[in-house]
């Protein structure tokens, strides 16, 4: 799946995030009343699918999101630049089982990565 709005809305499905779907020209979610990771009550609204797979900020959001799963003892990020090949990889090693992504950018192979990890997948090159 190539970087972009499907691939964040998959991922952000993925998360945990509640009633992803599609919203005229964006994908969007249910904010669904949490303010410092406590619940502050009844839907509030939705919110903008953040774009993990193209951009640096949405890359960090992503690693957040997969070590606030289990406080950050289940999966850990490997990330590499090779220039051999002219590409990233990505790995998040969940109890020894890889779920790895080799991509042109990082953003797009963290997000591969983080997906094939939720989702119990082990590879995508």
């Amino acid at each position: 799946m190539g970087p972009g709005p499907e691939l964040d809305a998959a991922l952000a499905e993925a998360l945990g995030k509640p009633n992803v779907r599609r919203f005229r020209s964006r994908y969007v979610y249910d904010n669904a009343g949490y303010v410092n990771g406590k619940p502050t009550g009844p839907v509030m609204g939705t919110v903008d699918v953040e774009e993990y797979s193209t951009t640096w900020s949405g890359m960090e959001l992503v690693v957040e999101e997969m070590h606030r799963i289990d406080n950050g003892e289940r999966f850990n990020l490997a990330l590499g630049w090779f220039p051999n090949d002219k590409e990233w990889g990505a790995d998040f090693d969940e109890w020894g089982v890889e779920s790895r992504a080799f991509t042109t950018t990082a953003p797009h192979a963290v997000a591969i990565a983080a997906l094939l990890a939720l989702k119990g997948d082990t590879a995508h090159e």
